[in-house]
C-alpha cells in the first residue's frame, strides 16, 4: 500500500495554507493560478521547484488549488501514520518521496496479492 500525506508542519507557505483553507473557493483560485505561474516562472530561472517541465499549467494548478484549497485538512506525522500502518498488522513499512510538503508511506500487506502497477492486475492471476 502506499499513501501520500500532507505534512502536519509544513516547511514553507505554513501560513499561506492556514490562510487560504478557509477562505472562499475565489481566493483559492486566484491564489492557486498566481503560484502556478510563480512556479513556471521559477522553474525558467532554474531556482529549486518541485514543477516539471512536462507539467502544463493546469497541472500545477491544480496541485496548488490542492495544497491550499482544502477547507478540512487532516494533517499527520510520519511517525503517527508509521504506527497506523503498524498496528493494522503492515509489514516492511518504509518512507518514500518526502517532499516540502508532505510524505509518502509504503508497506506491505502479509496474505494479501499486491496489484501490479504497471499493468493493473494481480500477479499469479489468470487472465
Amino acid at each position: 500500500m502506499f499513501v501520500w500525506l500532507y505534512d502536519k508542519a509544513p516547511r514553507r507557505r505554513g501560513v499561506l495554507i492556514l490562510a487560504t483553507q478557509r477562505a472562499p473557493f475565489c481566493v483559492k483560485w486566484v491564489v492557486s493560478a498566481g503560484l502556478a505561474l510563480g512556479n513556471r516562472a521559477k522553474k525558467a530561472v532554474g531556482r529549486g521547484n518541485p514543477v516539471t517541465w512536462s507539467q502544463s499549467i493546469a497541472e500545477v494548478f491544480f496541485w496548488n488549488l490542492d495544497m491550499y484549497g482544502p477547507e478540512f485538512r487532516h494533517l499527520h506525522s510520519t511517525c503517527e501514520v508509521r504506527r497506523w500502518f503498524e498496528e493494522s498488522g503492515f509489514q516492511n513499512i518504509s518512507s518514500r518521496a518526502r517532499l516540502e510538503y508532505g510524505f509518502g508511506l509504503t508497506g506491505d500487506l502479509p496474505g494479501r496479492p499486491l496489484i501490479d502497477a504497471e499493468v493493473g492486475l494481480v500477479p499469479d492471476c489468470d487472465q
